[in-house]
């Protein structure tokens, strides 16, 4: 499908801002099953999310633009977006590694980034 492929070009552009490599099809695919990610639902979640499988509303009332997955979180100008990104940065912030740039492809690449701390090691909690 041409959305789920220009999905995976932005995972791998994103993984590879943030790590200076870029993974290919097969490991962003395993990446979305990996057992670190918390729950069965995220995983569910990025899959769905990749695929462009979400029924959604082709049209926001809001804003007057295409819906999709990175308008809703990234774009929309609904209060509650800010809000979500406001309380995440503020959660992030007990937390040693910085949080990367939100955007709709580091979000797409969660399961290909190692976070590390200040000293250089790898945080496995955070990363999660």
């Amino acid at each position: 499908r041409r959305r789920t492929q220009m999905n995976l070009e932005r995972t791998r552009a994103a993984t590879e801002a943030l790590t200076g490599k870029q993974p290919t099809d097969k490991l962003i695919w395993s990446g979305l099953h990996h057992k670190d990610l918390s729950t069965s639902e995220t995983r569910q979640f990025l899959w769905m999310t990749m695929h462009d499988a979400y029924k959604i509303e082709s049209w926001c009332a809001k804003c007057n633009v295409t819906e999709s997955m990175k308008h809703i979180f990234f774009e929309c100008e609904e209060p509650g977006q800010r809000q979500v990104w406001k309380l995440t940065e503020k959660l992030w912030a007990r937390k040693e590694s910085k949080l990367p740039n939100p955007s709709f492809a580091n979000l797409l690449a969660t399961s290909l980034v190692q976070l590390l701390g200040r000293n250089g090691a790898k945080l496995t909690g955070d990363t999660r």
